[in-house]
């Protein structure tokens, strides 16, 4: 009954259970949505929900529960073998699940290298054992992502194998490169990682139907990544052309961010008036767009700030 009341009481938090529970359309919204319940469990909350888990320990929204209350409380040791406890649960018992894939079942390596590592083992074995599951594989290139970008590139590659039409699995190869990009700091090798990552994202765009604003987005943010200011141009106008005549809810998301990565690149060339204009330019939108749920991107306005040149 607890667990109905935070997914949102009555029949809508007893149909999402329902749902995760018999794993009948168990999607990642509803996956998300457990977790994120879990978020804000209070302590007798957490004791009530331990109790029921004891009676029913295969019970996946429970454990999807756990999964987003131990995201949060992984830093104490006690709860951290709890939390990774649930996601090793999944990785045994339901590698397919959407809530063995989502955010709250992963965490970064320096929060907890062993525990990481154990994990990680988990899923490649897991993998092994399901030598047809392309799923699988992409769940555990989820949680290794940029802290294995060997291994995570395997098994996405091995998913895309088995699945050659399916489009996500290149996007996110592509994703684990222009991830690895961002975080490797300056240099070649920041340089080569987005390259890859440019390459890939340059394959998924000739391959979709849909969803090209965001395959243009990504296009951009790899080549700023690599400091290609030319193909940044060439994705950033794509995205304002295309934007220009198609209204969707993802042209205003698109619009900001590539005008956002144009005035990242130019304050990194020294031009901080150019950067003010396209701060001010991705806030100001076409009328009949809309910006995403997730609010405008602080970077540049970070950046300028950082740099006591805003305003």
């Amino acid at each position: 009954a607890a667990l109905v009341e935070l997914l949102g009481g009555g029949e809508q938090g007893q149909s999402v259970l329902n749902v995760v529970a018999n794993e009948e359309g168990f999607y990642d919204d509803e996956s998300g949505l457990i977790g994120a319940a879990g978020l804000s469990l209070k302590d007798e909350q957490v004791a009530s929900c331990k109790e029921a888990l004891k009676k029913e320990p295969d019970h996946v929204g429970l454990r999807a529960l756990f999964l987003g209350w131990g995201w949060t409380h992984h830093y104490e040791a006690q709860d951290r073998a709890f939390y990774t406890d649930q996601i090793l649960w999944f990785i045994r018992n339901r590698p397919e699940a959407p809530a063995a894939g989502g955010t709250y079942a992963r965490f970064e390596r320096m929060d907890a290298a062993g525990d990481f590592d154990r994990i990680g083992k988990a899923w490649l074995g897991a993998a092994k054992e399901n030598p047809k599951s392309a799923r699988t594989r992409g769940r555990a290139a989820f949680f290794l992502g940029t802290d294995d970008v060997a291994a995570a590139d395997r098994l996405l590659r091995e998913a895309r194998a088995l699945e050659p039409q399916n489009l996500e699995w290149i996007k996110k190869l592509a994703k684990l490169y222009q991830d690895a990009a961002a975080r490797a700091g300056h240099g070649e090798t920041k340089k080569d990682l987005a390259s890859k990552a440019v390459r890939i994202w340059e394959e998924a765009l000739a391959a979709a139907t849909e969803g090209r604003f965001e395959i243009l987005t990504h296009l951009a943010s790899s080549a700023f990544e690599r400091g290609d200011g030319e193909a940044l141009d060439r994705w950033t106008k794509e995205i304002l052309d295309k934007a220009s005549y198609v209204k969707s809810s993802e042209s205003a998301p698109a619009i900001h961010g590539a005008l956002t990565l144009q005035g990242r690149l130019a304050l990194s060339r020294g031009d901080a008036g150019g950067a003010s204009r396209f701060l001010l330019m991705s806030l100001d939108l076409p009328p009949g767009t809309k910006m995403s749920g997730n609010g405008p991107n602080p970077a540049l306005a970070r950046d300028l700030l950082i740099r006591g040149l805003a305003g």
